[in-house]
């Protein structure tokens, strides 16, 4: 028996899924619209950033990633060399008005303040560990030094009883970094007491005694990244065979002193940053200028060397040593 469906239920059972289909496309179409046309509405976004080898170079990749993914601008990027001339960055400025300009590093700041156009939007510069040697016209500014908030609060956690926190480090230079620790140390319990050097000479000499006369249960020793004070030949090595004598708590602001025998230590989680600076590009693009223009790192990692933990008769719980990213060495039990 030959059942017959009519032509016109055939026409509806075919026509419906390509009349479904051509609606997504045009939505799909339509979003895409709709997200280039706020781009354009909120302007572009102009990116200066240093030629580097590895391992800055991916830093600088995977923020400019993070700008162009987060921002919803437009991006265009100009790497700056030692070679590069300043008429021709600027011609390279003056070609489209951005809503944000973002300088990363040293090197992009000084030629994008050099430039006429270092007015037509809010400038926002990251990527350096010290501040530059100015900041003029610059609206917001993000460091690549660690934020110790961060860093005082996970090891308040590993050592609740410690009430001191010693740092040596140079005042005149890292005076704002100061400013964010004090307010950390209030916050988590801790007195921090500063030792003032120039230089790894005086440091040495200033080490000496303060490793020798802390309190191992009660003080505790920040190391900050002040290449002025700190070194890898002559203060870290003093450091890390008292550390393991007197069984002192020494904690970091880098993840290299972790592998060298340091308790606590942090890294930076660059692909964060990348996304924080799309979002705040994308504010500012707006004209929403933090309040807090200067932000130490706050996009970071932890690690923890749990053979020193086990030396200085610090007991890890599981539950605090999952919140580490990485634990060093990886062969202790």
């Amino acid at each position: 028996m030959v059942v017959s469906i009519p032509i016109v239920f055939c026409y509806h059972i075919i026509a419906r899924p390509f009349k479904a289909i051509g609606a997504l496309l045009g939505f799909l179409l339509l979003g895409i619209l709709s997200s280039d046309l706020a781009a354009e509405e909120l302007g572009g976004a102009s990116i200066l950033f240093p030629e580097a080898k590895e391992p800055y170079s991916t830093i600088f990749k995977d923020t400019i990633n993070g700008i162009n993914t987060y921002s919803g601008l437009k991006v265009r990027t100009r790497a700056v060399t030692r070679q590069s001339k300043q008429k021709s960055i600027d011609k390279w400025l003056g070609k489209k008005k951005p809503a944000v300009s973002v300088a990363l590093g040293h090197r992009s700041l000084k030629v994008l303040q050099s430039s006429p156009h270092v007015t037509a939007a809010p400038i926002l510069t990251a990527a350096f560990l010290s501040l530059p040697e100015s900041l003029d016209n610059v609206a917001m500014t993000v460091t690549y030094t660690p934020d110790p908030d961060l860093i005082f609060r996970t090891f308040s956690q590993l050592s609740p009883d410690t009430k001191k926190i010693h740092v040596v480090i140079n005042e005149s230079r890292w005076y704002w970094l100061l400013d964010f620790a004090q307010r950390a140390a209030e916050t988590y319990g801790f007195t921090l007491q500063t030792h003032n050097a120039n230089n790894v000479q005086e440091s040495a000499r200033i080490y000496g005694r303060v490793l020798t006369t802390m309190d191992p249960k009660l003080d505790s020793l920040w190391l900050p990244q002040d290449s002025s004070t700190l070194d890898n030949e002559l203060i870290m090595p003093l450091i890390l065979d008292v550390l393991w004598a007197r069984k002192l708590k020494v904690f970091s602001s880098s993840l290299s002193s972790v592998n060298r025998g340091v308790l606590l230590g942090v890294y930076p989680d660059n692909i964060g940053m990348g996304r924080y600076l799309g979002e705040l590009s994308r504010e500012m693009a707006k004209g929403n200028i933090p309040e807090e223009n200067l932000q130490p790192l706050r996009q970071i990692f932890t690690a923890l060397n749990i053979r020193t933990a086990k030396h200085i008769d610090i007991n890890v719980e599981h539950e605090l040593m999952k919140t580490f990213e990485l634990v060093l060495p990886k062969n202790v039990p």
